[in-house]
């Protein structure tokens, strides 16, 4: 995947590196068992550890893939650094901020249904990068810190026996707890603070009863796959949701439409026709300003795979956008049938067929495409210098290129063979 994004950035000129692991909590990870092995350290002693892990990792990272400095060329870097759990994206993203690095956090969704975060972070050497990590290390090590909690048990005497630290219950010694049951009369859970949590006798089932009580406490909650996915689900269903009910945004939209099909020919017909540009000015400026997105979900897979065209073969972004739009309102027809029906209507004044409305959404889409040919805008691969033999490295750089990881987001998720076909009904 590095080889891939690096050999792409020479073509297009902009360096991308990409740090694929969750490099920040395995710093963490390391200093902490080192602290383990070694009770005691002063804070200078674990300052120094923490730069030490970093060195390492960083220099393992040069001598893979080379400085930062060596695929320069614009005086600045995009690195990708993969985090799997949303906190821990949260605090990188702090750490970029206090380092004035501009950054994109973007939420991945996985095959089963997991979510990892992506930092996209403008860097201007490896050393930034360093520096990076061990700031966001050392605020990860810090809520280690504060999650941590002590099992201790205690016998008759109320002395401790067994004081085992742990973050999830999964890190503590059952059989050891079982092994001192019969030695002890009470448990407790304590938190960082040493303040009791969680407290009880010692009972014949200690070891079922200790473990309850300490999975009580964990961070986060452990799902099983068939949970994940129906909470993507879910979350799914919500996005459709939340994109229901808005009508003055629909009828902005569709008002800028029908004042595109209106003053786009006159403009053609007489260049010079200012009051016709004006009007074309203030709609781009409309749709450009956000005001067309308000209340709803917005979806850009027509412009993602557009630009793929573009990096390629240097064809303008609209002219672009004219062959590919009708091709993905094609492909992706069925996701929601009635919102392209509404647009038939409405912006192309076609007839609102009831018994099939997706005869109805496709002579809307065909009446889009019809009108951007009669406007000159190109309507296939061939007018744009397309080649249909380059349609598989086009998708696969549009699912994998930038902070992508095999899929293209929207209202519906298009992975690669998705894309190829779209890409295919642009040919004729």
């Amino acid at each position: 995947m590095v080889d891939e994004l690096t050999q792409e950035s020479f073509q297009t000129g902009k360096a991308i590196v990409t740090v694929s692991v969750d490099l920040i909590t395995a710093i963490a990870e390391a200093c902490k068992r080192s602290e383990e092995k070694n009770p005691g350290m002063s804070a200078e002693q674990k300052e120094t550890l923490l730069g030490k892990v970093v060195d390492k990792v960083v220099s393992n990272y040069k001598e893979t893939h080379g400085s930062l400095k060596d695929f320069n060329k614009e005086g600045k870097d995009v690195t990708s650094i993969d985090v799997n759990d949303e906190r821990t994206a949260e605090i990188l993203k702090k750490a970029c901020k206090k380092s004035h690095i501009p950054v994109d956090m973007r939420e991945v969704t996985r095959a089963d249904g997991s979510v990892t975060h992506t930092a996209f972070c403008e860097v201007k050497s490896i050393d930034q990068v360093a520096s990076l990590l061990k700031m966001a290390s050392e605020q990860v090590l810090e809520e280690q810190k504060e999650m941590t909690k002590t099992l201790v048990l205690y016998d008759e005497h109320d002395q401790a026996i067994i004081s085992a630290d742990f973050v999830n219950n999964g890190e503590i010694n059952m059989d050891e707890v079982e092994k001192m049951a019969d030695k002890s009369v009470r448990f407790e859970i304590k938190d960082h603070k040493d303040e009791v949590l969680e407290s009880g006798s010692i009972a014949p089932n200690a070891k079922e009863e200790i473990k309850e009580a300490a999975r009580k406490h964990n961070p986060k909650k452990d799902k099983t796959l068939s949970e994940r996915i129906k909470d993507k689900k879910e979350q799914s269903q919500k996005k459709q949701k939340d994109t229901e009910e808005v009508e003055v945004t629909d009828r902005m939209i569709e008002g800028l439409l029908l004042t595109m099909i209106h003053e786009g020919p006159r403009v053609i017909a007489d260049p010079d026709n200012y009051q016709a540009r004006a009007n074309i000015m203030w709609a781009g400026m409309m749709a450009h300003n956000n005001s067309c997105g308000v209340g709803r979900t917005q979806d850009w897979t027509s412009h993602n795979i557009e630009h793929e065209l573009s990096a390629l073969y240097d064809c303008a972004h609209g002219a672009g956008l004219a062959v590919v739009m009708p091709a993905v309102f094609t492909y992706t027809l069925e996701h929601n049938v009635m919102r392209f029906a509404q647009a038939a209507v409405r912006v192309w004044g076609c007839q609102m067929d009831f018994t099939d409305p997706k005869r109805t959404a496709r002579e809307g889409i065909e009446a889009l495409r019809n009108f951007l040919i009669s406007i000159g805008m190109p309507k296939n691969f061939a007018e744009l210098g397309a080649k249909e033999e380059d349609i598989e490295k086009l998708a696969h750089i549009c699912c994998y290129g930038d902070v992508n990881t095999g899929t293209v987001e929207g209202f519906a998720t298009l992975d690669q063979k998705d894309v190829e076909n779209i890409y295919k009904l642009m040919v004729f």
